[in-house]
């Protein structure tokens, strides 16, 4: 009976889950103009282009409205500032081909080693 049991509920969670990936793989399905409704409700194709020429143009003119303030650089504590570049000084780069091994010849009798790259 406890073998029953347990099989029972076992075929119940799977058929649960099977339950839950159908309605989750074919759950509503969304129509192209639902898709492109705005949060306002109207659809892209509804919106006049006033609105958004409206918005455009006082995006505009807030951003030309802008100014800087320059005093910055006429400050003490500006031009106190100290330049620590460091100055980079150009090195050769490697090999050609850093994938090429490389060859290397040991002459016992004279105790040198040299090394030839292909």
């Amino acid at each position: 009976m406890n073998g029953l049991v347990k099989k029972l509920i076992i075929g119940t969670v799977i058929f649960i889950l099977l339950v839950i990936a159908w309605r989750v793989f074919t759950g509503s399905q969304n129509s192209p103009e639902e898709l492109v409704r705005s949060s306002g409700g109207n659809t892209l194709t509804d919106i006049g282009g006033s609105s958004v020429e409206d918005t455009f143009v006082d995006t505009l003119l807030n951003v030309s409205t802008i100014t800087i303030d320059t005093s910055l650089w006429s400050e003490k504590a500006y031009s106190n500032l100290r330049d620590f570049s460091v100055i980079l000084i150009p090195e050769s780069v490697g090999r050609d081909n850093p994938y090429l091994p490389t060859t290397t010849s040991v002459s016992a009798a004279e105790g040198e080693v040299s090394s030839v790259v292909q």
